[in-house]
């Protein structure tokens, strides 16, 4: 039983170094899948966006023709994204901590939350819902997609890859339709993106998306 932890332990920090994580994305087609999926369901490919969690800038590059906007709690990520888009002067990189409160208020025309919920606590879920939904402007579109669990569907494999993950906060697709439901969001269109089954067959992703009310 020790051994099996210490190896799990070992396996845990090896999969959630960045460039072993970065490389195992690509190999399993994680990174074409998004680069697809996030795009497609903006109905306008202009305007402003906010990309919550943008990391080191990793799906920016589908979203050029925006003026994007992208926010991350980490420093050295926002510093990496700024270097690999330093020619894009619609492009923009920013530190911001959406916990403390809005990032711009009534601004965006868009805005991204995707694969970043299962990282957070329900609170923290919806204090950050909350203040996203402050910088959208009214009548803006809001773009929510993560990972879900579905015992019924997946696969051992899967199973082990969403127990890996960084993310402690995984949730099914009843779980999240009710938290914005609940927390006074009309979603306005939901759906299952199915994942690549390339040597590893990842988690399915949830979409929803919720317009900003003219009166909010």
């Amino acid at each position: 039983m020790i051994l099996s932890k210490i190896i799990t332990d070992l396996f845990k920090r090896l999969v959630n170094f960045p460039p072993v994580w970065n490389t195992l994305q690509y190999l399993v087609g994680a990174n074409n899948f998004k680069y697809q999926m996030y795009p497609s369901v903006f109905s306008a490919k202009n305007g402003r966006l906010l990309d919550f969690g943008c990391s080191c800038g990793n799906s920016t590059s589908v979203f050029l023709d925006f003026d994007y906007t992208g926010i991350d709690i980490d420093p050295e990520a926002i510093e990496a994204a700024k270097r690999k888009f330093k020619n894009y002067p619609q492009i923009k990189f920013l530190v911001a901590d959406l916990i403390t409160g809005p990032f711009q208020t009534n601004f965006f025309d868009h805005i991204l939350f995707a694969g970043t919920a299962h990282h957070l606590k329900t609170a923290e879920l919806e204090l950050i819902t909350k203040n996203l939904f402050l910088s959208l402007k009214p009548g803006g579109e809001f773009h929510f997609f993560d990972p879900i669990i579905q015992n019924d569907k997946d696969n051992l494999i899967t199973k082990l890859f969403l127990r890996f993950d960084q993310g402690k906060n995984m949730r099914s697709r009843e779980v999240l339709e009710q938290f914005f439901r609940s927390n006074g969001y009309d979603i306005i269109e939901t759906k299952i993106f199915k994942s690549p089954n390339r040597l590893i067959k990842l988690p399915d992703f949830l979409y929803l998306k919720i317009n900003k009310k003219r009166d909010d």
